[in-house]
Formats: structure tokens, C-alpha cells, sequence
């Protein structure tokens, strides 16, 4: 007969052996989040994606082009157009199998009627329409940053991005001021 702790130890490796052999991928099956896109797989795509340092976002891809893809961050909804050099090794060799489709254009903010195409310069609008997608980034950063301990490497990485959105805000306003001045 086989002593107890010999036996317990067998039923734990069996075990063990069990878990690693069902968390392996099947072959000729892929993870959606692997190296490779799945047959057939269209837009929008699920992903977390990481950056050449390491970083993740966890998004969904809308669209690529030769040279970056468009990304829809899923924690707040904010689009990111992202260059394919800012991007890992790996998911730079998933994106290169996407096929080339252009994003769709962002939806206009829901709360701010859309100015009718000849009310305002092409430039001015847009600058504008810039500029209320930059203080709706900054009011979301904010809303974040008052609920988060101040002293987390996370708090202050949104701060230091908050302050990086209000400086582009204050350049943006003066060229916009500029170009009223016209």
C-alpha cells in the first residue's frame, strides 16, 4: 500500500499538470488578445495594448492606417490616435495584420449643438471644437483626481497630464483669440 503523503503528493502534481494543460492555447486555436489578429476579424476590436516602455491601455481599436491606429480608450471613452512606433513589439506585429481601414469620424460632443457648416471659418471651428474636447479631458481628469489618494504614482501621472492638457488649452485660446483678432 502507498503511504498517504505519497499519494497526496501525486494527486496535487496530477492536479497541477490538469490546470497548466487547460490554460494552454488548442492548436490552430488564437487568443483574441495574442499576436495574431483572428480570421476575418473586423472593426472595432478589443485589445490591451501596450507601448514600447511597457505601459497598457486597455481599448478598442476603431481603424488603422500605414502608420497608427485609432483607439478608443475603455476606462472614459477618450480617442487617441496612437503611431505604430509608440507601440510594442508585439502588438506593432498584430496591428501590421489589421487590415487598412480609416477610423469613422468622432461623434460630435451630444451636449453642444453642431455649428452649420458656413457660420464660422473652417480653422476657428475647428480650434474651438478642440477646445471643448480639451476642457471635457481636463473636468474628467479632474473629477478622477478627486477621488484618488494624491500621494499614488497614478495621481500623479493624471496631474502631470492635466497640467500638460491646461497649458495646450491656454495655447489653443490664444490662437484662437488670434484668429477672431482676423
Amino acid at each position: 500500500m502507498i503511504p498517504t503523503r505519497f499519494r497526496l503528493h501525486s494527486f496535487g502534481t496530477c492536479f497541477a499538470l490538469i490546470l497548466f494543460l487547460a490554460g494552454c492555447e488548442k492548436p490552430g486555436e488564437r487568443q483574441v488578445d495574442g499576436t495574431t489578429p483572428q480570421k476575418g476579424q473586423t472593426y472595432p476590436i478589443q485589445r490591451t495594448v501596450s507601448n514600447n516602455t511597457g505601459r497598457t491601455l486597455r481599448a478598442t481599436i476603431l481603424g488603422r492606417t500605414a502608420t497608427s491606429i485609432t483607439v478608443l480608450r475603455d476606462s472614459d471613452g477618450a480617442r487617441f490616435v496612437i503611431p505604430n512606433t509608440r507601440l510594442s513589439a508585439a502588438d506593432q506585429a498584430f496591428v501590421s495584420q489589421l487590415p487598412l481601414q480609416s477610423a469613422p469620424p468622432a461623434s460630435p460632443h451630444p451636449s453642444s449643438p453642431s455649428p452649420s457648416p458656413n457660420s464660422e471659418p473652417g480653422v476657428l471651428s475647428f480650434r474651438r471644437s478642440a477646445m471643448e474636447e480639451l476642457n471635457d479631458q481636463i473636468q474628467k481628469n479632474e473629477a478622477l483626481l478627486y477621488q484618488m489618494d494624491p500621494g499614488t504614482i497614478k495621481a500623479r501621472s493624471l496631474r502631470s497630464e492635466t497640467n500638460r492638457l491646461m497649458d495646450e488649452r491656454a495655447e489653443l485660446a490664444q490662437e484662437i483669440a488670434e484668429l477672431e483678432s482676423k
